[in-house]
Order: structure tokens, then C-alpha cells, then sequence
């Protein structure tokens, strides 16, 4: 057994462990919401570990939601366009190599390009300090590439030398169960990995029980019942230790986060959201707070005097401190309490009535009961505290609030700054997904022997932050102002960008059909003439003046449109051109175009594409 290994199985962990830990648990709590309770402060003295828990039942969760909208924003970076994205060989059947796994290679049938993403995003949103494994099976000569995860508190042990893994050691915990004497037992057994320039050593935990009634070890067995490898002791346990040779240069095991943590000088990771830490603890605390307050006065206190019970049965024994006398009964009347008051489903808080010897107090109906008010101003200031750390949190992790629009009032220096700042963050994000990617590729690569493969993959720097309505509102402005026509064309196919999002389906036609449009590349008073010279029979006129309402009834009826080669869907569009030139010769009328009569016909008002 490698002796890094063994040290790992007595208990060595590297100096960073405990406290990757705690940052995977508390990133956990905040963005699932498991274990919320335990970031609550307990206000001592003057609260109490009980009144602690009430506490803790009656808070919302508050930053789970929030910890969702930041998440859907770092999404937006996998919708925009790539810059390169290929995978490419000079021998085509190199390529296809490297293709046939990377086409389905995550879960559900998953490229890898979606798997990368989705695991970049999933793993720096709760624990960035986790290890991805490119884990290759070559079995009766067909090869399999799987990933496989190992969380923080997975990982024992790390060396990394220029920015690759040289030495990792990660522990698993396998949960079997097996039927011993009529009953079932559950045993937790440890499985060690240890990669290094020489391959995977693994110890598997042997268990006398798990080995007797289980078929467990199969797994590590030949088929005579021997174990693949040898049989150690470490610390009074027992290990099958197998041994598997590596094929290739460098280890299939790499780190998933990008975002460097400052506290261990760049030795481990944070979330991406790591900036709004103290946001997320604060929300918490103040959110509990109001939710105290709101719970306290949800239904009315009330303040009440009382006075000793007078009860007297039908045997005439009087009512003492609840006793009655002499019999010796319980009071029926206040229960053994002693005391007459006015009982109701609301709290009550009792105080004596006062008396004092030889005098007559004066006491009115409206005395004896008071109803607390509810502290309007304080639950008020309470709620505006609570919904003010939402922009906190998205200035935090993005320099600016994300969720807050800019308006068309704003100079375009400051709205060009604004989302600046927050691509800047978004695209840095991208490093994971793309080094994710490009790392399996070169695994598979290697494994498979597969020389001068070319990979890749670089995203974006523009997200198209910007809102529909405020697009439209600066596509207005452009034309007041006299704008260029290519001023004029980029708002337009940023415009198309937003729309295609809200309907897909829609505008996927939409762009194709701009391809079979008459006359699109000459400008609009000539083309205005040169429509008003067709006759109404002309396919051409018909379909320019009703180019909108064509593509609609494409959209409606026509649902393998998308799939058609180009001489069909111009079959398709022709045939229904014709259709509305017919209806214009037996009209013999001149029909509007997108809202605007022929002579004020204008081609910007619809959205450009290439």
C-alpha cells in the first residue's frame, strides 16, 4: 500500500479540510436551506435556547430564493452564443472517435458540453472545492467515460504542481445492508481512492459480516473467489488493496471551482456568490426578527385584571385558593386557580386587582381588559430592512444590481458601465465549464490514443442583460435621433435576441422567412415603388404585404416547417402567397403592411436578421 495512502486511512487530512468542509456546509444552508436554523443567533441572555428553537420554527427561509434568482442569472452565460466551439481533427475518423462519447456522455444521455455547465454551476453554487474524475472503463475492448464527483469532506489529501493534480486521495462511504439472523443490518463501508503519475490504488474496507451474508465483495473477486488484490491491515481494519496502471500522462482527476479563495492565498475555492456572505448572514437574522415580531402580534394579547374566585355549589362550600371548603373539592369554576377572569382563545396576561383597605377604588368596564397594540412602525422598518438586502446581495456578487433595469433616461456611458460590471463576473464564471470541458476532451483524447486533437471553447463577453422594453424604448430613440441604418440593424437583432427567448418557436420561423422576403436588400422608398408597380397577382407583392400573417399561419399549421430543406419550405410559402394575391385580385384592394400603409412602408419596424 502507497504509504500516502495509508496515512489517509489513519486519519491525515490536508490543512485546508476542515475548512473547505465548513464552507460546502454553509454554502449548503443557504442554498438549499437545509439546516437554516443553525445560522440564527441565539440573542443570550436574553433569549433562551428554547425560545431559540421557537425562534428557529417560526423563520422563513429567506435566502434560498434569492440564492435561486442569482443562479439564473449566472445561466444566461450558457444561452448566449460561443465564440469557438469545436472539437476537430485533420483525420475525420479521429475525430468521430472523441465525438461518440462526448455526445452522450452525463446524466440522462447529457452531452458534454450540457454536463460541464451544469455541474460548473451546480457545484460553485454549494462547493466549489469539490474534484471531478473522468473515470475510463475499457471492457472486451469497448471504452466508457463516466464523471464521477468527490465532494470536500471527500477529499483526504492533494498535491497540485503548475496548476495540475499530481497526488489525491478521496474517501467514499458505501451504506450495505445485508439479513443476518432473521434481521437486517446496515454497515457503513469506507472505499479510499489514490490517484497518482502511476494510477489508482483503492482500499476497500473488509468486513467479516458484509463478506458472510453480502455479495458485496463480488465486485473485488475473480471467478474462483479470489480477490484482485492483496489483503493489508491499517489501524486494526482490513483492506482489499487493488492496483490499476495508468495509460496516460497526466491523472483523470482535476478541480471543479474558478473563483480563488483570498483567506488560504489561492489554495482553494469559493462560491461565486462567496461576496455576499455576510448579506446572506445578515438576512437571515433580521428575517427571523421580523418574523418574530409579525408571529408575536398575529393574534391580539390581551391584559387582564382578575380577583380572587368567589364560587359557591349548591352544599355551600366556598371557594379558598381553588379549593373548596369544606369539601375539599377542586373549584370548578377557575379550575383550582384561584382567580376569576374572563377567559378567551387570545394570551392572556393576568394582573391583580387592586385594593386597599377602607377605600373604594373606581374601576370602568374598559380596565379590565387591554388589548396590546401592534408595534406598526417597528414592524414596518422591520419589513423594509428584510427587502433591502436582495439588491444587496446581487450588488455584492455582481458590483451592481443585476435585478434593477437600467432606463432609457440613463446616458449610454452609464449603461454600457453597468452591465459591464456585471458581465465581467459572468464571464469570468465561464473559466469553470470551459476548463471542465476541455480537461475531458484531453482525458478522452489521451485514453484513446488520439494525437493533434484541437478543442475549443470561449464564451461570450455581451449577455444581453438588457430588458425588451428597454431595447424597443432605445430603437425609438435611434430614429428620432436620425441613427445610421447599421445603428438601427444592431438594436433590431439584439431585439430579436429577447424575443426568440420568449417565443422560440415563433421567431425561429420568423428569421427563416426573412430569407424568402422580396426586395430585402434595397431600401425602403425603392421598394415601396417597386411594389406599387406590381399588379395584385404578383406572389411577391402578396408576400411582402402579408409577410407577417403568412409566417403566423406557418406557425399554426405548418409543425414540421423547421425540418423542411429550402425548396420545400419555399413550396410551402409560395403556395400560400399565391393564396393571398388571389384574394387581392378579387378584391382588387391594397392591403397594409406591419400597421403601416405601402407608401409609409418601413422595413425597421420588424426586427433584422442575417
Amino acid at each position: 500500500m502507497n504509504q500516502n495512502l495509508e496515512k489517509c486511512i489513519e486519519g491525515y487530512t490536508h490543512k485546508h479540510y476542515d475548512y473547505t468542509c465548513e464552507l460546502a456546509h454553509f454554502y449548503s444552508q443557504i442554498v438549499t436551506g437545509e439546516g437554516y436554523g443553525e445560522l440564527i443567533v441565539n440573542y443570550k441572555p436574553r433569549e433562551t435556547d428554547q425560545q431559540k428553537m421557537q425562534r428557529v420554527e417560526i423563520t422563513q427561509n429567506r435566502t434560498k430564493s434569492i440564492a435561486g434568482k442569482i443562479e439564473g442569472f449566472f445561466k444566461r452565460v450558457f444561452r448566449a452564443d460561443k465564440l469557438a466551439f469545436d472539437i476537430s481533427h485533420q483525420d475525420e475518423q479521429e475525430s468521430q472517435k472523441i465525438g461518440q462519447f462526448t455526445a452522450n456522455y452525463g446524466d440522462d444521455g447529457q452531452s458534454l458540453l450540457h454536463w460541464c455547465e451544469e455541474s460548473a454551476l451546480y457545484y460553485n453554487n454549494i462547493d466549489p472545492n469539490s474534484f471531478y474524475w473522468v473515470q475510463h472503463e475499457r471492457i472486451n475492448e469497448v471504452d466508457t467515460f463516466n464523471p464521477f464527483i468527490f465532494r470536500a469532506h471527500d477529499v483526504l489529501d492533494y498535491k497540485i504542481y503548475k496548476g495540475k493534480v499530481v497526488q489525491c486521495c478521496c474517501k467514499l462511504i458505501e451504506v450495505v445492508s445485508y439479513q443476518k439472523d432473521g434481521a437486517t443490518y446496515h454497515k457503513n463501508i469506507c472505499v479510499y481512492y489514490y490517484f497518482n503519475s502511476e494510477g489508482l490504488e483503492m482500499a476497500i474496507e473488509l468486513d467479516d459480516d458484509v463478506q458472510q451474508y453480502s455479495e458485496f465483495y463480488k465486485q473485488f473477486t475473480d471467478d474462483e473467489g479470489f480477490f484482485f488484490g492483496d489483503v493489508e491491515t491499517v489501524n486494526e481494519k482490513t483492506f482489499i488493496v487493488t492496483f490499476e496502471q495508468s495509460e496516460i500522462d497526466r491523472l483523470p482527476i482535476t478541480r471543479v471551482g474558478y473563483l480563488h479563495d483570498k483567506n488560504t492565498d489561492k489554495q482553494t475555492y469559493v462560491s461565486f456568490w462567496d461576496s455576499a456572505t455576510e448579506e446572506y448572514k445578515q438576512l437571515v437574522n433580521r428575517g427571523s426578527e421580523y418574523d418574530l415580531s409579525l408571529t408575536l402580534h398575529a393574534f391580539l394579547q390581551k391584559v387582564q385584571y382578575y380577583t380572587p374566585c368567589d364560587y359557591q355549589d349548591d352544599s355551600h362550600s366556598i371557594c379558598q385558593g381553588g379549593i373548596l371548603h369544606p369539601s375539599g373539592h377542586v373549584c370548578p369554576s377557575c379550575s383550582g386557580s384561584g382567580k376569576k377572569v374572563h377567559t378567551s382563545s387570545q394570551d392572556v396576561i393576568e394582573v391583580q386587582l387592586p385594593s386597599e383597605d377602607g377605600e373604594n377604588i373606581s374601576i370602568t368596564p374598559k380596565d379590565f381588559v387591554f388589548y396590546v397594540d401592534v408595534p406598526f412602525d417597528i414592524v414596518k422598518q422591520q419589513k423594509e430592512d428584510v427587502q433591502e438586502y436582495t439588491p444587496k446581495i446581487t450588488e455584492a456578487v455582481f458590483g451592481v444590481d443585476i435585478s434593477h433595469q437600467q432606463g432609457a433616461m440613463a446616458t449610454a456611458t452609464q449603461i454600457q458601465n453597468y452591465y459591464d460590471t456585471a458581465q465581467d463576473a459572468m464571464f469570468e464564471f465561464t473559466k469553470s465549464p470551459q476548463r471542465l470541458f476541455t480537461f475531458t476532451v484531453d482525458i478522452m483524447a489521451q485514453s484513446l490514443e488520439v494525437q493533434d486533437l484541437e478543442t475549443k471553447l470561449l464564451y461570450t463577453n455581451e449577455y444581453d442583460l438588457e430588458s425588451e422594453e428597454y431595447l424597443i424604448q432605445l430603437l425609438k430613440l435611434a430614429k428620432e435621433a436620425g441613427a445610421s441604418p447599421e445603428v438601427i440593424e444592431n438594436i433590431n437583432k439584439r431585439i430579436v435576441v429577447k424575443q426568440n427567448r420568449t417565443d422560440s418557436s415563433y421567431m425561429t420561423i420568423y428569421n427563416i422567412m426573412r430569407k424568402f422576403e422580396p426586395f430585402s436588400n434595397l431600401t425602403p422608398e425603392l421598394k415601396a415603388n417597386i411594389v406599387l408597380q406590381l399588379p395584385d397577382s404578383s406572389p411577391q407583392k402578396a408576400l411582402l404585404l402579408n409577410f407577417k400573417e403568412i409566417t403566423e399561419d406557418i406557425v399554426a399549421n405548418e409543425p414540421a416547417f423547421l425540418l423542411l430543406d429550402y425548396n420545400q419550405q419555399k413550396e410551402i410559402i409560395k403556395d400560400k402567397a399565391l393564396a393571398f394575391a388571389e384574394m387581392a385580385t378579387a378584391q382588387n384592394s391594397v392591403r397594409e403592411i406591419r400597421g403601416f400603409n405601402i407608401t409609409d412602408f418601413d422595413d425597421t419596424e420588424e426586427p433584422e436578421t442575417e
